[in-house]
């Protein structure tokens, strides 16, 4: 895949096919700063954003119909989910569109002639994408830099999933970048983040060494005055670096990064930390998220705020008081004197981090994990690693895999999972998130963590927690 290129065309009117997705909902945003008429269409399902659609008075049909598209309209963006190149297409504003023959994008084709307009920053990486992002527009927005971010979830601070900037040319846009179907290749960023590299969406890339080589084609992307911040204790980090053809910062523990971190102390849900840089350290660093993976994000976006110069305070304010990004380890209430935690770890590697995280910071509670799997793929290829990423919980509940638009069924089930566990004493199975309602309002204590994990519909069972009396 190519990257794209900026089309000299003006748009003056653009449809959404789906626009209550994250990154649509962010980029209709986006288009409409940019003086363009935007509408769109999806689903009847709620989503956070269409409180954000409403907000920013952008407004689309529920329901699909060709009757929906206007008879103004220059560009329709549509989701994955209803369009891809060279695949037939059975959505009927889709078929409406090849019709009449307008121009279709999908999101990362529009993203890509986004990143040629302003200076681009593409946080990309298995994990930690999302709150990095977050994190990293907070800081500048707080010292007063105006960047345009766009993230794959809703910033507390922002209470949406982007903010418009400053929107001169070569502005800054920071934007979370997914390697899914290599769709961060469609940007030509002038600095890219990568937090680690961890083989995931094994539907698209069939084994580790295709994962690796889409960070390969995007890291030799890089202008040659451009700059590449990557985690630099992570096993595949050598080979990356050896893509660059710009300027490399690394970042971790490792005595031969450029910037290292030491010191970590928690209190609760706060941590404190150093950062030194080559002559220079910053001490007592606070940051109100718990784990070493949150640390990690957190340098990322300190290098990222030093290279825009902002001033040290500055950068400490942004850390200290960013207050995350909805479903990466947020609390969403307290129940009986439990905390009730929801978190969208769907890798055998972040229901770990997350797990453990909160056990080396609450080491005299007990935590309750409610894991519900996503996609039949993803729960297939690491089967062993998911029986092994709860060691941390004292008790785990497993719920039914929870499937996608492109996967109804497979040949696996959580059971297999829960199978391969070595303590299934305090394993427990249930079909659907509120089928265990009973379960954990029975366990929910003043002792006790309950933390929601997945992708799908798990959070619902959180909520419904917290709305019974």
């Amino acid at each position: 895949m190519k990257p794209s290129r900026t089309e000299k065309t003006t748009v003056k009117n653009a449809y959404f096919v789906g626009i209550k997705g994250v990154g649509m909902t962010a980029l209709a945003q986006v288009l409409k700063g940019l003086g363009v008429k935007v509408c769109g269409s999806d689903t009847k399902e709620k989503f956070f954003t269409d409180k954000v659609l409403r907000k920013l008075g952008i407004k689309y049909t529920e329901g699909f119909s060709a009757k929906n598209l206007p008879k103004r309209t220059d560009l329709v963006v549509s989701s994955a989910a209803y369009y891809q190149k060279g695949k037939p297409s059975k959505n009927p504003e889709i078929l409406e569109a090849q019709k009449r023959k307008l121009t279709i994008k999908t999101y990362p084709e529009m993203l890509g002639q986004l990143f040629d307009r302003f200076f681009g920053v593409a946080i990309c990486g298995s994990h930690g994408k999302t709150t990095t992002t977050a994190l990293a527009g907070h800081i500048l927005k707080s010292a007063g830099l105006e960047p345009t971010i766009i993230i794959g979830s809703e910033s507390v601070n922002l209470g949406s999933n982007s903010y418009l900037g400053d929107i001169k040319e070569k502005k800054i846009l920071i934007a979370e970048a997914d390697e899914y179907r290599e769709a961060f290749l469609n940007y030509r960023p002038k600095i890219a983040v990568i937090t680690n590299i961890d083989y995931d969406h094994p539907d698209y890339f069939k084994n580790e060494r295709s994962y690796i080589a889409a960070f390969e084609k995007i890291v030799s992307s890089l202008p040659k005055n451009g700059l590449l911040i990557i985690y630099g204790d992570d096993k595949y980090a050598k080979k990356l670096i050896a893509k660059a053809k710009c300027k490399v910062v690394t970042y971790g523990e490792g005595k031969n990064n450029s910037v290292r971190f030491s010191g970590q102390k928690t209190d609760g849900f706060l941590q404190t930390f150093d950062v030194s840089f080559p002559g220079h350290t910053m001490d007592g660093i606070e940051l109100p998220m718990i784990g070493k993976h949150n640390i990690l994000n957190a340098m990322a976006g300190i290098i990222l705020a030093r290279y825009f110069n902002v001033p040290e305070k500055d950068i400490r304010c942004g850390l200290v008081t960013f207050r995350g990004t909805r479903r990466r380890m947020e609390i969403i209430g307290v129940k009986n004197g439990a905390i009730i935690i929801d978190d969208y770890a769907h890798h055998p590697s972040e229901v770990s981090a997350t797990l453990c995280g909160l056990k080396h910071a609450f080491p005299k509670k007990k935590i309750i994990a409610a894991f519900q799997p996503h996609t039949f793929t993803r729960t297939k290829q690491f089967l062993g690693e998911f029986a092994a990423a709860f060691a941390c919980a004292d008790k785990t509940l497993i719920f039914d895999v929870y499937g996608s638009a492109r996967e109804k069924q497979g040949t696996v089930s959580s059971k297999d999972i829960i199978k391969k566990m070595k303590n299934k004493k305090n394993v427990f199975y249930f079909k659907k998130p509120l089928d265990a309602k009973n379960f954990v309002s029975q366990n929910l204590k003043e002792d006790t963590i309950f933390v929601t994990m997945g992708a799908g519909d798990i959070w619902t069972l959180g909520k419904h927690l917290l709305s019974q009396k």
